[in-house]
């Protein structure tokens, strides 16, 4: 009778365990038989908790492994002790779930594997994001490999521990212009490799767009390559958001033939005057 009434509050306290718990769990026993649901689970995958205990496991968030021989609880009845994956799920409403499940034998008072508990975690939202994640770095890449192709080198500035324009991203067109290596401009202040006298304003303008305003147009400035020759260079720009930090992209273009190209014109119409 003892032993009776230890069970029944052990039962107890586990129905309670369920009631308040945050996390999605249910309890399934040798016959695929839910014999217990927390109420986040009923709530994620939108049935009457009551109604759940006593249907099989397949009728209460069914998943694409039921009625295969990787179902979670015949290979823990075959004898695995931890089982975690990813599945997808059909929840309340018709949506899909993106989900990790935990899976872990449950014993009785011999040592016995009598079921199993599941807890299910909703990780939907955290795989739309990482799939936005993923197109925007095929966007961005795509971006990045045509300004390649195209003579437009890409240049992200950031400011960094007080410093201001610290360049934190450079494509392979901004080391051909410049002549450094990456490892050479990444950290460093942008300014710092501009002329002297396009220092000053080219930081202003960083300001501007670091604090949203649009500066539109495009702007000449001049970079003194490795090698200490001075490189004419279009640049335009704009604020955005790179690894979760405000930035200021710049787009540049070397314009050294289109000078030279200006230059033997003035020089014709000089000529021809």
């Amino acid at each position: 009778e003892a032993l009776e009434r230890e069970l029944v509050a052990t039962r107890h306290e586990l129905d309670h365990s369920l009631d308040i718990t945050s996390q999605a769990i249910r309890v399934i026993d040798r016959d695929f038989t839910v014999r217990r649901l927390s109420r986040a689970l009923a709530e994620m995958c939108g049935i009457d908790r009551d109604k759940a205990i006593g249907m099989k496991c397949w009728e209460v968030f069914a998943g694409p492994l039921c009625h295969t021989d990787k179902c979670r609880l015949s290979r823990i009845l075959g004898g695995e002790r931890h089982i975690q994956a990813e599945s997808e799920r059909i929840g309340k409403d018709g949506a899909g779930i993106s989900c990790t499940v935990t899976s872990l034998p449950l014993y009785d008072e011999a040592g016995e594997v009598i079921g199993i508990i599941e807890q299910f975690h909703d990780v939907t939202e955290k795989r739309v994001l990482q799939n936005q994640l993923r197109e925007y770095v095929d966007r961005y890449s795509a971006l990045v490999n045509l300004g390649n192709e195209t003579g437009e080198a890409i240049i992200m500035l950031q400011d960094v521990d007080g410093r201001e324009g610290v360049q934190t991203f450079v494509s392979d067109q901004w080391l051909r212009i410049t002549g450094y290596q990456r490892e050479e401009l990444l950290d460093k202040p942008f300014f710092g490799f501009l002329s002297q006298e396009d220092q000053e304003g080219s930081l202003q303008r960083h300001r501007q767009k670091m604090a949203g305003d649009s500066l539109p147009g495009l702007f000449e400035v001049s970079v003194i390559t490795r090698e200490g020759r001075t490189v004419p260079l279009e640049l335009t720009g704009a604020f955005t958001i790179y690894n979760g930090r405000r930035a200021n992209v710049i787009y540049a273009r070397d314009i050294t033939q289109r000078r030279q190209a200006e230059s033997v014109i003035k020089a014709s119409e000089q000529l021809y005057r």
